[in-house]
């Protein structure tokens, strides 16, 4: 896949490009409504939280904007043709999904992919194929679904801990009030 950081319709969210055939190898049964890729047609599949916040639908039109790269600043009309299921956490990782060439297109890096992504069939060989990766290819990050839960686990800690202090904070002045 290619990735980059796009406005659709004004909201700044993760675009994807990816290949057709690995759509439904990566994101097994993927669609809550909707087709894949329409051929001849510049389209996009949404996340869930994407269609969400947008207040789009299966067969509305969205302006892409990409942040960066050659078609910064130029937004292109794509026909949303698909929206994904709720996937929880992770969504924040997917965004919104093109074809693979339109994102090279769009980006002015045709030719290049800024992520694999790999399925395991057996998931007990998860981390030795992610060590045999990395062994390969010392200068690239690997992650395996496990460290991405991790990580989103560890945020909405953080967030707990900010939430607590707050709230503390607020009793505090709350008694300090009451006092007075």
């Amino acid at each position: 896949t290619i990735e980059f950081i796009a406005e659709i319709n004004g909201y700044t969210t993760l675009v994807q490009g990816i290949r057709e055939e690995d759509l439904q190898n990566i994101y097994s049964d993927p669609l809550e409504s909707g087709t894949s890729f329409r051929p001849g047609v510049k389209s996009v599949i949404l996340s869930h939280s994407v269609a969400n916040q947008l207040g789009v639908k299966v067969n509305d039109t969205v302006i892409i904007v990409p942040k960066r790269g050659v078609g910064a600043g130029t937004g292109e009309p794509f026909l949303v043709v698909g929206i994904l299921k709720d996937m929880g956490p992770l969504e924040s990782y997917i965004g919104s999904l093109i074809r693979l060439e339109t994102a090279q297109q769009l980006t002015g890096y045709q030719g290049y992919v800024s992520r694999i992504m790999v399925r395991v069939k057996d998931p007990t060989y998860t981390n030795y194929i992610k060590a045999e990766i990395e062994r390969m290819f010392p200068q690239v990050d690997v992650r395996s679904q496990e460290d991405i839960l991790s990580n989103v686990n560890e945020l909405l800690s953080n967030v707990n801990v900010v939430l607590v202090a707050l709230g503390s904070i607020s009793t505090i002045v709350g008694a300090i009030g009451v006092m007075n």
